[in-house]
């Protein structure tokens, strides 16, 4: 048996038990997502699949290594481009919410003595 063979019994003996957490942790811990490109894919579509979008995208914030696969590629491009969003968004929150406090408090700064 050759070792491609033997990742894919690997594969779908996992995705054929389902446990999400077990085949998260098996790609993970090995750094393999591309090395099991099906597997990896079948596990964002669960996630995709129950509207888990934050869950998919961790995978590969936790992911040390580039994503060859194009489907996993792309996915990966749209998560980071979903955080990169946020991040902005929260420090334009943040930036607004400061300089109203800061319009706030200028009458209290010229009070007279």
């Amino acid at each position: 048996i050759t070792e491609k063979e033997f990742l894919k019994i690997k594969s779908d003996w996992l995705i054929k038990f389902n446990d999400k957490n077990l085949i998260e942790e098996y790609l993970i811990k090995n750094q393999i997502l591309n090395l099991h490109p099906e597997l990896s894919k079948y596990l964002v579509d669960q996630y995709l699949a129950e509207s888990d979008i934050k869950k998919a995208c961790e995978l590969f914030l936790k992911n040390t290594q580039v994503v060859e696969n194009e489907y996993l590629a792309k996915f990966n491009i749209y998560c980071f481009r979903t955080n990169i969003f946020a991040l902005i968004f929260l420090n334009f929150r943040f930036l607004f919410v400061y300089i109203i406090s800061l319009s706030i408090n200028i009458p209290f700064m010229y009070s007279v003595t």
